[in-house]
């Protein structure tokens, strides 16, 4: 019954988003919402990833470990733009060991973290989060270090 309603109404659908950009666009996020909520809540009834829907979350997290590794990476992009190649690389090359104090890192660990320069967005290295938070401390100023 749904479909042929919605084919039906197509043309008029189509006209009302063009006339109603702001609101379409409100709807649209809201569709998305409820879809993703939806398929969230069904995937923890289920004891599957919400992400995939084929894996087991890890204990004590939300997503199951190849997916969390992989929303890390996308964000670890987004933020300093780096890539996953060149996080392997430089982890080979620094030997696993923070860049500062030389502590060992783990690869898809929480407190690994990569160091930039928040005004050329070069990337400089990996360190241990104590090092990287102590860094944002001192504003990333060497005279102030």
């Amino acid at each position: 019954m749904a479909r042929k309603y919605t084919k039906r109404n197509k043309p008029k659908s189509k006209k009302w988003y063009k006339q109603h950009p702001q609101l379409a666009k409100k709807r649209r996020l809201k569709l998305r919402r409820e879809y993703y909520n939806r398929t969230r809540d069904e995937a923890r009834k289920g004891g599957v990833c919400p992400t995939c829907l084929k894996r087991p979350p890890v204990e004590n997290h939300f997503e199951c470990l190849v997916c969390r590794d992989a929303s890390r990476a996308r964000n670890r992009l987004r933020v300093t733009g780096a890539t996953v190649e060149w996080f392997q690389k430089t982890f080979l090359l620094q030997g696993g060991l923070c860049k500062i104090c030389r502590v060992k890192l783990v690869l898809t660990g929480f407190d690994t973290v990569v160091d930039h320069d928040h005004i050329t967005e070069r990337l400089r290295g990996i360190l241990c989060r104590a090092c990287n938070t102590g860094l944002g401390q001192f504003r990333d100023n060497s005279r102030i270090l």
